[in-house]
Parts: structure tokens; sequence; C-alpha cells
């Protein structure tokens, strides 16, 4: 009796030891865990084991897993909210291959120590490592965009052609039903980020077909290469004011969109024309012995009350739009532009189809 009491004793107080000396549980939701082993697949801090995955399992909805995992005793100081894990495996992507050690090792969990807020039961398990630490300095932007595919993360920021951050995530936005991009611009570049500057899609090549002739512009290797965002104060428009991190931006298809969007009043105009509109496009300019005044709009253009007078001589009709800010240019900023056409028009001022390349077409009053 005496034996089987000190056995006991022994087997209680180890056990104790045991538990009183184990470190934070922590659970991290993913959507799959490829790779991840219970018992085996180590969580590890700068090439440190610090931790084991204990097991994973389907969460009860069955629509993400769940893997529990143990530090070691003593690191409960790097768990903090900003603390992030991510798995580290071979992965090619723009920046080159990463994470060929796994291919002797296995997949592990990289952890990323915190150092704001308490600890959190549950972390997002990240499929690959985040482009900038969350304590980094620099701010974060939002681009909205109709189009899908635009950019992906990892593609570079560019302002005037220098790198000053990255593309982090791309979302669909159910409510706006549209793409949102998030952008982190690395200080102290962030400084340039402020309320009138607009983001484009940069290509690394661009191409301009005028009535002029043809112009192209080439960028750097690396967005020839991948692609990326560039951003700048359009001209004519002051610096203006520094934003507040997550301020939404619209992003342009090219730089040349930008500068048509900055005139947004506008006179339209109903033009009849009996030749052929064939090239003519929406977006041809609409110019004036050679200088822009506005955009040609829709091509044809149809209303119910202007069927019959279609009907009747077969004319073309094409809406135009003015834009009263590029003739202030060339009158001055108190010029009268609805009183300069009326009398341009009274005058005898006609529209005519004039084509400039093949293939482009430009309206010309």
């Amino acid at each position: 009796m005496d034996i089987s009491y000190r056995h006991g004793a022994h087997w209680g107080l180890g056990s104790f030891y045991h538990y009183s000396h184990q470190g934070p549980e922590v659970t991290l939701i993913t959507a799959n865990a490829e790779g991840i082993e219970g018992g085996k697949t180590t969580i590890k801090s700068r090439s440190v084991d610090v931790g084991v995955v204990e097991s994973a399992t389907l969460a009860d909805d069955l629509t993400h897993v769940e893997i529990k995992a143990r530090l070691n005793s003593g690191m409960e100081k790097l768990l903090h909210k900003d603390t992030v894990f991510w798995v580290v495996k071979p992965q090619i992507g723009r920046e080159g291959i990463s994470g060929l050690g796994t291919l002797l090792s296995g997949v592990y969990i990289e952890l990323q120590p915190g150092a704001k807020g308490s600890k959190m039961d549950k972390y997002d398990l990240l499929d690959s490592p985040p482009l900038a630490p969350p304590d980094a300095k620099g701010i974060r932007v939002i681009l909205d965009s109709k189009k899908a595919g635009q950019l992906s993360p990892g593609d570079p920021v560019l302002f005037r052609g220098y790198r000053v951050g990255s593309v982090e995530t791309s979302t669909f936005d159910t409510q706006k039903r549209n793409i949102s991009y998030q952008l982190f611009i690395n200080a102290p570049y962030d400084r340039l980020v402020t309320s009138n500057v607009r983001f484009w899609k940069d290509s690394g090549i661009a191409v301009d077909l005028t009535s002029a002739g043809m112009r192209v512009e080439m960028g750097s290797l690396t967005t020839l290469l991948s692609g990326g965002v560039s951003f700048d104060v359009p001209e004519g428009l002051d610096l203006g004011q520094p934003v507040a991190p997550k301020t939404a931006f619209v992003l342009y298809d090219d730089q040349k969109s930008i500068q048509d969007s900055l005139y947004t009043d506008h006179i339209d105009y109903l033009m009849f024309f009996k030749d052929s509109v064939r090239g003519l496009q929406p977006g041809a300019p609409v110019e004036f012995r050679g200088i822009r005044l506005g955009t040609v709009s829709k091509v044809p253009f149809f209303a119910p009350n202007m069927r019959q007078t279609f009907n009747d001589d077969y004319r073309i009709p094409v809406l135009i739009r003015i834009e009263p800010e590029r003739l202030k240019m060339q009158l001055g900023e108190n010029a009268d532009v609805v009183e300069h056409l009326g009398e341009l028009l009274k005058r005898g001022l006609r529209g005519s189809l004039k084509t400039g390349k093949p293939g482009h077409w430009c309206t010309v009053c």
C-alpha cells in the first residue's frame, strides 16, 4: 500500500509539473491543412523552434480547418493581437523561389512576434508571408476597380518609376460589386499619398494613337515583366492634403484616363452626320483647329423622339461633350464658354469627321 501510494503521488506530481510548464495553446484558422501534421509540424520564429502543431481538424460547419498548436514554455511573450502566422513551403513567385529548405525538413509554420494588444485565442494562418510587417511604418490604402485581374499580391507600387510599396491583397467586395486592392506604401514615401493623387495600372508600356501620330512610352524592366500600379498628382492640381489609413481611391486603366477624368463639367451637343461614322468611337477627341474641346460620348446616340429624324434622312446622331475646363485654359477662367460656343454656331460653326492615322478617328469642329 505504501509503495502504491508513493507511485501515485509521484505520477500526480509529474503530471502537475508537466502541465504547469506547458506553453500557451493557440488555434490557427486556415482553408486547408495541406502538409500540416499533428505532432510533426513545428512552429518557428527566426529559425528557432518555438512550438508544435498538436492536431488539425475540420470545423463544425465544415468551412475551414482549425489547427491546435502548443508553444513552448516561456513563449507567451510572442503572442499579441498583431502576431502573424503563415505556412512556409516551396513557392514560385515574382520574387523568385522560396521555401526550398522545406523539401527536406517538411512544411513548418512561421511565427512573427507581435507587440500590440494582448494574446488572442485564434489567429488566421496565412498561405504566404505578409509583404509588410504589422508594425511597419507607412500607410495602407484601398484601390477600387471594376475589372478583375488588374493587380496581384506582390506587384510593385511605383511613384515616377521608383518602387515605394507593394500590393498586399485583392478581394471581391460583394456590396460594391468591385475588386478592392490593398496597397502598402513604405515610409517615408507615405507622405506622397495625398487627397489629390491618382492611381493607374502600369503595364510598363503605353501606346497612344492620336491624330498627331503614335506615341510609345516604356517603363522599367520590372513593370514590363510583372506590371504594377503607379500614382502621382495630375498636372494642374495642387498636392492636396494627407489622407487617413485605408482611404479608398479609384484604380484607372492608364494615365491618360486620369487626365480625361479631371474634366467633370461638360455640355452635351448632338451632331448629325450624313457620311459614314465607321471608326468613330466613344472617347475620341473633339477638336477645334487642333485644340481639344471635348470628347465623343455615344456613337450612335438614339432617343425615343429621334427615331423619326433618322428614318427621314438617315443621318447618324452622335452625342459629344464639350468640356469647358479645356476652353478656359485658352479663354481664361472667367470666360463664358456657352456664350462663346453659341456665338460661333451663329457664325456657321459646323462639325465634320476627320481621320489622322489609320484606324484613329477624331471629330473636328
